[in-house]
């Protein structure tokens, strides 16, 4: 259950905002636009959840004002650059709660177009990752050391939903499925680029939101990860982002199938737990059946 949305009455006060509307509400955060006599049209950005902390399946624990901060940061850096961000604005706190406030994107809510979403990944990709900006959700780790751990965890997480799954390989032998992944340069990656998460005009992307998944390592993580679950046509994602890098990574079986698994067992896990829904639920392990039947057909 989505907890109950924040008041931004006391934020709005504090920098003179007019105007107020809810926009969205999730787990995380509740954003707001509003109209500020600085900035004009702005996104007031709160953390829904009453304490700093939050925990989910997922993830575990998680500090609300460090993803925040990291939002923000991203978006300083990536100013200029050609990714079509939020301009960063500042941070509010209230009674030691904070809150961000950046520019506000209007969009139309046009399907994003595909081929449009796969050339702005690839120029993300192309960039080298910023300096001294530790990733939340990386827990100071390297993607190659992240992964083979937090799929291990979620895999005893989903077994709690579904006893009869099959058995997921060793942290041992995953880390081992992924350690020639360092043969690619790091990159900054989104980690849920999707529609809900784009600003469109007329299926134009024109702002990428909600960087609190984001990793540094590897693009062939984060295009796995779209590709996987990011509802787009493959076939015309995947020629955009040839457009610009002139390739995609190229992986062998075991890598390709890890990669795609742990964002599978992700989905699965926020259908049973976050936003519970018995019938994507029911595909999502399906879909976990297929991949880890193909990492590990010992198992089948």
């Amino acid at each position: 259950m989505t907890p109950k949305s924040p008041d931004p009455t006391a934020y709005a006060q504090k920098a003179g905002l007019k105007d107020v509307t809810r926009l969205s509400s999730g787990l995380n955060f509740t954003v707001f636009q509003a109209t500020s006599p600085s900035y004009g049209q702005v996104a007031l950005r709160i953390p829904t959840p009453e304490s700093d902390i939050l925990t989910n399946i997922n993830d575990g624990v998680l500090s609300v004002s460090a993803l925040l901060t990291q939002d923000l940061a991203i978006f300083k850096y990536l100013s200029g650059t050609g990714i079509p961000v939020p301009v960063p604005h500042e941070m509010l706190e209230v009674d030691g709660r904070l809150a961000s406030l950046a520019s506000f994107i209007p969009s139309d809510d046009s399907d994003p177009d595909p081929r449009g979403a796969g050339r702005v990944l690839a120029r993300l990709h192309g960039l080298p990752p910023p300096e001294g900006l530790n990733m939340v959700v990386q827990y100071g780790k390297s993607v190659l050391d992240l992964f083979p751990a937090r799929l291990t965890a979620r895999w005893a997480s989903l077994l709690s939903f579904v006893p009869d799954l099959p058995s997921l390989p060793s942290e041992a032998e995953l880390a081992s499925y992924l350690c020639k992944l360092g043969r690619f340069p790091d990159s900054l990656l989104h980690m849920d680029f999707r529609a809900a998460n784009l600003r469109t005009e007329q299926g134009k992307i024109v702002g990428v939101l909600d960087w609190e998944n984001t990793l540094v390592g590897p693009a062939a993580v984060d295009l796995m990860r779209v590709r996987e679950i990011g509802g787009f046509d493959d076939h015309e994602l995947t020629a955009g982002y040839e457009e610009v890098a002139g390739s995609l990574p190229q992986l062998d079986e075991e890598e390709e199938l890890v990669l795609r698994l742990d964002p599978a067992v992700m989905l699965a896990l926020v259908f049973f737990s976050e936003a519970p829904d018995a019938e994507n639920a029911a595909v999502s392990v399906a879909r976990v059946r297929e991949l880890v039947a193909k990492l590990n057909p010992s198992t089948s």
